[in-house]
């Protein structure tokens, strides 16, 4: 479990971030810039300016003025370049860790489970994007670390293997107990595999924002809406539907088989609700929806009410919007978003 309260200041970027609640799975959410990887290089002991406290369970790695070296915090980190031994194979580079304790997983689970096999002989910079940052996150679990720290992990990954990636990842840290801080602009990837949320927020000259449990997180006004409806596959294409039409399936993380079909919940993002001026179609393929506007940036179906990425002109009257996807939970992770 992670507790921190940070600050950090470099020129004229400054950063204020606290998990006051012991957080086992963490997502920091925010724009780019904002200082999400900054973060997460201070959590790890790399930002020698960042000033606070931070525990892992009974451990203190960082309070006062001291702190332990990044190398002593057994952590296992991902950045979002995979800095791999250019020099050295990707069996290499796995296997460069060699812990002194067990890993939590196995050389070969880790090869099987991302796909690994076809490029271990090769040398880093042979390797595509995806294929680097696969190598990269098997390399950290293979570390035996007690955390992971985690910057826009699957961010080049084609969406078979991220699901699996992310498969892997959540296997570990629930089967292990390990604390998870991701770093993602997903919010598929944090509602799949965290229970708390930290959006970091820009004002004024300053990052700040403090962790949240993800259902309180996700109730704020530009928040995500939790919405039912019923699943079907098609042809081999799941659909998900919504007040009597289809949505396009952005995600469906973790659905098994036996999900795939009946009653179901997913997520709407502001990102994905587009107000329709009057009269006008939805684009095509997308569904039309009628509403009543409650706000100049909420809109309302039914009982559920959607947030708009951007306030429309001043008026009340009926709009008509559309949604242009949605991300379905599976069962186990809407307790936690409800």
């Amino acid at each position: 479990m992670l507790r921190f309260s940070l600050t950090l200041k470099k020129g004229a970027f400054a950063l204020r971030a606290d998990a006051r609640e012991p957080c086992q799975r963490l997502a920091l959410m925010g724009p780019s810039g904002v200082g999400k990887s900054t973060l997460l290089a201070a959590l790890a002991g790399f930002e020698r300016q960042a000033q606070g406290t931070v525990h892992l369970g009974d451990r203190i790695l960082t309070g006062g003025k001291q702190g332990l070296a990044p190398e002593a915090r057994q952590l296992g980190m991902v950045f979002q370049r995979p800095l791999l031994f250019p020099h050295l194979t990707a069996e290499d580079n796995l296997r460069f860790a060699r812990p002194a304790a067990p890993p939590p997983v196995s050389f070969e689970e880790v090869v099987a489970r991302l796909d690994l096999a076809p490029v271990l002989p090769r040398r880093a910079h042979q390797l595509s994007g995806g294929e680097a940052q696969r190598v990269a996150l098997g390399r950290a679990l293979l570390a035996a670390p007690a955390w992971l720290l985690l910057d826009e992990p699957f961010a080049n990954l084609d969406p078979a293997r991220r699901e699996a990636a992310l498969a892997l990842i959540d296997e570990v840290v629930e089967r292990q107990g390990l604390t998870l801080v991701l770093a993602t602009h997903r919010l598929e990837e944090a509602v799949s595999l965290c229970d708390h949320l930290l959006p970091l927020i820009e004002e004024n000259g300053v990052s700040a924002g403090s962790a949240q449990p993800l259902a309180q997180a996700l109730g704020g006004a530009r928040a995500p809406t939790l919405v039912s409806g019923t699943l079907q596959e098609a042809g081999g294409t799941l659909e998900f539907c919504y007040g009597g039409q289809t949505l396009r399936v952005k995600a469906a993380p973790f659905l098994r088989a036996e999900d795939r079909a009946g009653p179901a919940a997913a997520l709407i993002d502001p990102q994905d609700v587009r107000a329709l001026a009057a009269g006008a179609p939805a684009p095509l393929g997308c569904p039309r929806f009628e509403g009543q506007r409650l706000s100049a940036d909420r809109l309302r179906h039914g009982e559920d009410v959607f947030t708009l990425p951007a306030p429309l002109t001043p008026g009340d009257g009926p709009v008509a919007f559309t949604l242009l996807g949605a991300t379905v939970l599976p069962p186990r992770r809407r307790d936690a978003v409800a």
